[in-house]
């Protein structure tokens, strides 16, 4: 009874904190709505002007349907697929340091990107092949990586292969680059974390891979908890480990990837969530990939404010905030882990 009661207390608690979360991102994202550019806008006026026989054709309205709601809920889509998987990675290799990038992703991602770009001026383009694009060579990528680890699939080999793939794809990368001539800047701002080309488009594309992913990876977290143990307990437990770490670094990879192709490559968006998130709900994967996409959301949408704000009449790319800000956010939390594992 006494055991019963101190597990429902402690769900009723972790419950408890996640509402917090939501009521948190909910609030940043309505304050970043109405300061997000160079003149304040009230959401709750631009909500309601949307009703039937309203004018929508001020400035002050295209302005938020057009550019300021996308690009925030883009803010917290792609900060949410950063947290979510970096819990999953970080449980998937019991590593406190793993990230969404982890096995090359990011790397092929940007080859495919380049590609994308660099060929768009001999085809028909669309600024939604980025993504696309983006998507396909992270998948090609994640495939190599289980080619050459085929045999075992080990974390140590999944790992390595990751190392190396990614190492060759930066230097194509690279080449790509020299390549770009005068177009080098464009493709270096595309890499770097931009939202402000985000459109409705980009939405659509990341709120159908958060659909089809998280559902995903919800289901698949208790085997995930019994993973991040040991293999031997999940084993031991039925869990089929190849069959379940596979489709969730699948699945990661494409959420991911979609992430990627949408803004670029964010850093400590999706490393320091997860240790957030462990903070406040615990170790749990099935809570902390919800809170971890929360926590995502909240940092990335938070950032991407300073971006705009933080210098006056120029707007930051949001991936050197994520970095400035991620970096000693980061050592700031192994410093309280490694002092509160000294005075246990």
């Amino acid at each position: 009874m006494v055991y019963d009661s101190i597990q429902r207390n402690s769900k009723n608690r972790k419950i408890l904190h996640l509402t917090i979360l939501t009521i948190i991102a909910f609030t940043c994202f309505m304050f970043y709505l109405s300061i997000a550019g160079s003149f304040i806008l009230s959401p709750f006026h631009e909500f309601t002007s949307s009703l039937p026989h309203s004018d929508i054709n001020n400035i002050s309205s295209i302005i938020f349907w057009n550019i300021r709601l996308p690009r925030g809920i883009c803010c917290i889509l792609i900060g949410g697929i950063l947290g979510s998987v970096g819990t999953i990675y970080q449980n998937i290799f019991r590593n406190p340091l793993a990230d969404p990038y982890i096995l090359g992703v990011s790397s092929g991602s940007a080859v495919g990107i380049s590609i994308s770009f660099l060929a768009s001026k001999y085809m028909i383009y669309h600024h939604t092949f980025l993504p696309l694009h983006s998507i396909l060579f992270g998948c090609l990528t994640l495939g190599f990586v289980f080619l050459l680890s085929k045999k075992t699939q080990s974390i140590t080999n999944l790992l390595l292969s990751g190392v190396v793939l990614a190492s060759f794809q930066s230097a194509i990368f690279s080449i790509l680059l020299i390549l770009a001539g005068q177009d080098l800047g464009t493709i270096f701002r595309l890499m770097v974390g931009n939202i402000s080309n985000c459109t409705w488009e980009h939405v659509y594309l990341l709120l159908g891979v958060s659909l089809l992913g998280m559902p995903i990876i919800y289901k698949y977290a208790y085997p995930l908890n019994l993973i991040a143990i040991s293999d031997e307990s999940a084993v031991n437990a039925g869990v089929n480990i190849r069959f379940v770490r596979n489709l969730l670094l699948i699945t990661g990879t494409i959420m991911t990837a979609a992430a990627i192709g949408s803004v670029g490559i964010l850093g400590f968006i999706g490393l320091v969530s997860p240790h957030i998130t462990t903070k406040v709900l615990g170790p749990d994967a099935k809570l902390g990939s919800m809170g971890s996409f929360l926590v995502g959301g909240i940092l990335l949408i938070t950032a991407d404010l300073g971006a705009i704000k933080l210098i006056p009449d120029m707007e930051l790319p949001v991936g050197i905030i994520t970095s400035l800000v991620g970096a000693p956010i980061l050592l700031l939390l192994i410093k309280r882990t490694d002092h509160s594992s000294h005075h246990s």
